[in-house]
């Protein structure tokens, strides 16, 4: 189950005012508020991205890639950003080989911790990860992971505050612009 990060929807005050703004243009209000939604929280899952891989020594990729991200549509006008509970691989932690087994590091504050059993291994699929050995056999083997990019937001709560009032701010500026771009056209079809 996704933790919320930031929904972005909109107040029926807004509306009405955007409703008067676009009176009379067939189908604009659908465009404008999907596409101003879609940008909005495309830019709060990058933002939000970068704020976790200030914290954690992992790429914004992955921490993107961690995100669940549900777009607006015509008939839905809102978007929301979520996190999943999945790990990621300790791998993206940035292990490494090392003589006497495998190095890590996980918070950027603190220094890189070791795991005497675990090495780093290209499997024949070529995924490339931090594996473990179960026993004394040489296999089965067993990949590590690190903890969920949740986890880090549940005990930060800043980042998620700092992340929705962002979102609400770029939200009337995506809505002003989509107008703007609505009215363009119209302008350049009427020339």
């Amino acid at each position: 189950m996704a933790t919320g990060i930031a929904t972005v929807k909109f107040n029926e005050r807004h509306l009405r005012q955007i409703r008067e703004q676009l009176n009379g243009v067939k189908g604009a209000m659908p465009k404008v508020m999907t596409r101003a939604l879609n940008k909005t929280i495309m830019s709060a899952r990058t933002q939000a991205a970068r704020e976790i891989a200030g914290k954690i020594k992992v790429k914004v990729g992955a921490a993107r890639k961690a995100m669940d991200l549900q777009r607006a549509t015509y008939s839905r006008w809102r978007a929301d950003l979520g996190i999943g509970g999945n790990r990621i691989p300790l791998i993206q932690f940035g292990a490494r080989q090392i003589k006497s087994g495998l190095s890590y590091q996980i918070n950027r504050s603190t220094g890189r911790k070791k795991i005497a059993s675990g090495f780093v291994q290209t499997v024949s699929s070529g995924h490339k990860g931090a594996f473990s050995r179960r026993g004394k056999n040489r296999y089965p083997i067993d990949q590590l992971f690190g903890p969920s990019v949740g986890r880090f937001l549940h005990d930060s709560p800043a980042i998620v505050k700092r992340t929705t009032r962002e979102a609400y701010r770029n939200l009337s500026k995506n809505i002003d612009v989509q107008v703007a771009l609505i009215f363009d056209k119209l302008k350049r079809r009427a020339a």
